[in-house]
């Protein structure tokens, strides 16, 4: 998430697993049960750690969207979420960004 941050900007809050005992490891208490960043612009975004009783599949199970009405902010977004990853970012999620048009077809 701190990654991100870095592309949306905006405040980041994390909670952990520890914070309502719901961690079933001790040494998982400090893992992210909920992240939220929201950005300046209003992009949100949210996550969370996966913890070993949990299934895992790097970038197999979830893709991340995108959406907005601004093509020249969200080309920006995603050319930095794209370096060194492709369509695929560096930590194995997959991205879909989309425009949207400003009026509907008529």
């Amino acid at each position: 998430m701190e990654f991100y941050k870095t592309i949306f900007d905006g405040t980041l809050v994390l909670n952990t697993f520890k914070d309502p005992n719901a961690s079933k490891n001790p040494d998982e208490d400090n893992f992210i049960m909920h992240a939220l960043l929201t950005g300046d612009n209003g992009t949100t975004l949210m996550a969370s750690d996966t913890l070993s009783y949990m299934e895992y599949e790097p970038g197999t199970s979830f893709s991340m969207s995108l959406s907005g009405d601004n093509k020249d902010e969200l080309t920006t977004y995603f050319n930095k979420v794209s370096e060194g990853g492709m369509i695929t970012d560096k930590f194995g999620i997959q991205w879909i960004v989309n425009t949207t048009k400003s009026k509907p077809l008529e």
